[in-house]
């Protein structure tokens, strides 16, 4: 993912930024994190959909004022073209099926369980953290960076606690629903955020 993300800062910007362009940049991932379980059977990615369905209000909750304060820090663009119910499912299909998804694998699931059985729990978590701020980094402020640091310490603590990918990567892509859909079409919903 990093790597992606280097890549992209690298290459000339011959067009917008739109919705359309994540399930490009993810969606080469599916095979590769497929092939890593397929292959590597003591990495436990446990979905756990019942922990997912329980913990998924306040999930929500927590994805909307996390999206509130990260909206403050960077001030994204709308990725959504309408305020349009297609607009927003579509925008929560990438962002939940594609973004959260391969995300959470990535560092919740995959780095963070190798972190953490190598490292010990507080070191391997904080890492990880530490990587998804790095990946952050595009943004090109340290603020950001921070902020992407205890949002990764966040959903690195409630992974380990209910062992749900499902639950932190719908958490992860609402919280990108409102940075990059919500807030920027119809405003903060935390005036005095």
């Amino acid at each position: 993912m990093p790597v992606f993300r280097l890549v992209n800062l690298g290459m000339p910007v011959f067009f917008e930024l739109t919705l359309y362009w994540f399930p490009f940049v993810y969606a080469p991932l599916f095979p590769a994190i497929f092939l890593l379980v397929v292959r590597r059977p003591d990495l436990h990615l446990d979905v756990d959909l019942r922990s997912a369905v329980l913990l998924m209000p306040a999930g929500l909750l927590l994805a909307a004022v996390l999206g509130e304060i990260e909206y403050r820090i960077v001030e994204p663009a709308a990725l959504v073209t309408e305020p349009s119910v297609v607009q927003f499912l579509l925008l929560a299909a990438v962002m939940v099926l594609f973004v959260g998804f391969v995300e959470e694998v990535l560092f919740r699931g995959i780095l963070q369980s190798a972190l953490v059985e190598a490292l010990g729990y507080w070191p391997g978590v904080l890492l990880t953290s530490f990587l998804f701020a790095m990946m952050h980094s595009v943004y090109g402020s340290v603020l950001e960076m921070a902020f992407a640091a205890l949002v990764g310490l966040v959903f690195g603590v409630i992974y380990t606690r209910t062992r749900s990918i499902a639950l932190v990567a719908v958490i992860h892509g609402v919280l990108n629903v409102f940075l990059f859909g919500f807030i920027p079409v119809y405003g903060s919903n935390v005036p005095a955020l």
